[in-house]
């Protein structure tokens, strides 16, 4: 199940579907006085989603050209993080970032990471890869020192490559893994990249998903087409608590072509047909038509505000310390006078949602497995939701 953009996908991916589309960030990693010093730093705990997920090659790859695959189990949703991920793996292991690729949040390829929220990709996946590019790097450097027959301090790794100091002999990765990738899990002590030799991080970098955006290039879940899809819609109540009391099937199928089926359980509604403006044909002339009763109407005669402000509430005091009996007065001229400070303030509701209309779609292989594509920011929480809904075992997901 895959959370990226399908322009994004990872080559597998891509290969399955053929079978059957300048913002700067900059941050700062780590803290403490080592850091702001500059010099290198020992790790002492493992960041939660690599405690979690402690095996090196449940975070990056080693490819066959030498590039190096990164998997996250956080989804873009505007913060940037192919990007961020990106500068932090190429940075500890001495690459250009070019020559990272990143995989988002796909089950049972990326690390299980739950949600994409309260800003925490830096903070959870990235320091995550960063571990795992330091031990990466730890241990790329100790295969090499012995096959090279050196001392790990006579090393040094650049651009996917590790040479003596003296420039004399070299080695690459692809050469010392033999079509094998880092084995093992990621443990303390673990010597994280000096912030004095920082090539990437803290750097602006230019996004190039932002220009792949503004130029339309981009492949979202909305435009995938498969041989033989059909195409959904849901009809809504007109109110809260709705329940629907009549609807003419029969009607819709006489007079929209292509219509498949219409789906009607309880008061749920949905249009199934052979392409998406038939069903969104049905689903207007569901919203004209159809026939609901109980659930209460929306209110006319007052405004959000009086609304909310008039509805049942448990007021509570959040805080009540200090002493404000000194600033009960203010004086104007020589003469104290009582000051009184009041203010009011409304938020409406805002909906925290996708810029295009919420989408997702599903595709069995002939092995039976089910691929889902949806903006989701929880996929592996959500595969578990679906696999309870449709009474499936998890694994079946993709």
């Amino acid at each position: 199940m895959a959370a990226q953009y399908p322009s994004q996908l990872s080559p597998s991916r891509r290969d399955f579907i053929k079978s059957v589309g300048c913002l700067t960030i900059a941050f700062v990693l780590g803290s403490g006085a080592d850091v702001l010093a500059g010099e290198s730093v020992v790790a002492d705990e493992l960041p939660e989603s690599l405690a979690k997920n402690p095996r090196i090659n449940a975070w990056l790859e080693v490819l066959a050209d030498g590039r190096v695959r990164v998997l996250t189990g956080k989804t873009e949703i505007g913060q940037g993080i192919r990007t961020a991920v990106a500068q932090i793996a190429a940075e500890e292991l001495n690459m250009p970032m070019e020559r990272v690729e990143v995989v988002l949040a796909e089950t049972g390829r990326t690390p299980d990471e739950r949600y994409t929220s309260g800003s925490a990709s830096i903070e959870s996946s990235g320091m995550s890869i960063r571990y795992a590019a330091a031990a990466a790097r730890q241990q790329l450097l100790g295969l090499a020192a012995r096959q090279l027959r050196v001392k790990a301090s006579q090393l040094r790794l650049t651009d996917g490559m590790i040479r003596t100091t003296d420039g004399k002999r070299q080695i690459l990765f692809t050469q010392l893994l033999k079509g094998q990738q880092l084995q093992g899990e990621v443990k303390l002590p673990v010597q994280l990249k000096a912030k004095s030799e920082y090539q990437h991080v803290g750097k602006p970098v230019r996004r190039d998903d932002i220009e792949r955006m503004v130029r339309a290039e981009t492949v979202y879940v909305q435009d995938l087409r498969f041989p033989g899809m059909v195409h959904a819609r849901v009809l809504r109540p007109t109110s809260y608590g709705g329940q629907l009391a009549k609807l003419d099937t029969a009607e819709i199928q006489r007079q929209i072509p292509g219509m498949l089926k219409t789906v009607v359980d309880g008061s749920f509604v949905g249009f199934i047909a052979e392409k998406e403006y038939q069903a969104k044909r049905a689903q207007d002339y569901g919203i004209q038509h159809a026939q609901w009763s109980n659930g209460p109407a929306l209110p006319t005669k007052q405004t959000l505000s009086e609304l909310l402000t008039a509805l049942p509430a448990i007021t509570k005091r959040a805080v009540n310390k200090g002493d404000m009996s000194s600033f009960n007065t203010a004086t104007i001229g020589s003469a104290p006078t009582a000051a009184s400070l009041s203010a009011r303030y409304f938020k409406p509701y805002l909906m925290h949602a996708s810029v295009g209309p919420s989408c997702a779609v599903a595709l069995f292989d002939q092995e039976e497995n089910l691929h889902i594509w949806t903006h989701s920011q929880g996929v592996y929480p959500l595969r578990n939701t679906l696999a309870v809904l449709l009474k499936m075992p998890p694994s079946v997901f993709m």
